[in-house]
């Protein structure tokens, strides 16, 4: 146990190789480490962040894990989130990010939930932050089970807050 003062860094970007760092879980079941389970892989390194490491989550949760509060650039910067994440969700079940100005008690959802899987790979959405350009926020990974449809989970990795446009790369490989 340890008192902290003063701001906490947002780690940029945040691999969770140092553990959880200044990030927090609210209210639940979110921990850093290897997994055991789900993908059996943290994405970059070894370790990510998960709703479980190792088996199925909990029913009945309601959790986030949060980021500590970092200034969002300037809209002309084109301010994205960009993380990899892989999930097996059960029936009923959802995941999405939040965020929320540090002056605020709302959190207001960026992407449409994530619900059932993401299939056997890793995926790495662009999440825009144009909309909180200069306002210092915070974003969180959301998580919502009922009392049924449990499952091996969330996992997040690799979070990065990038500007800039993002390329298209014309012909798309996927390599």
């Amino acid at each position: 146990i340890s008192l902290v003062t003063g701001p906490q860094p947002f780690n940029n970007p945040e691999t969770w190789e140092g553990g959880l760092g200044s990030w927090s879980p609210e209210r639940g079941i979110w921990e850093v480490g290897v997994p055991t389970s789900g993908p059996m892989a943290a994405h970059g390194g070894t370790q990510c962040a998960g709703t479980n490491l190792d088996g199925d989550y909990s029913p009945n949760i309601e959790t986030r894990l949060v980021s500590p509060a970092f200034v969002v650039p300037a809209s002309d910067q084109h301010p994205a989130l960009r993380f990899w994440h892989w999930w097996n969700i059960g029936g009923g079940d959802h995941g999405k990010v939040q965020v929320k100005p540090v002056t605020s008690t709302i959190w207001t959802d960026l992407t449409l939930p994530y619900i059932n899987t993401s299939g056997e790979d890793w995926s790495y959405p662009l999440v825009d932050l144009t909309d909180y350009a200069g306002q210092e926020v915070q974003v969180a990974f959301y998580f919502l089970a009922g009392s049924t449809g449990q499952s091996t989970g969330w996992y997040i990795d690799d979070i990065s807050l990038v500007t800039g446009p993002q390329p298209f790369n014309n012909p798309e490989t996927w390599e």
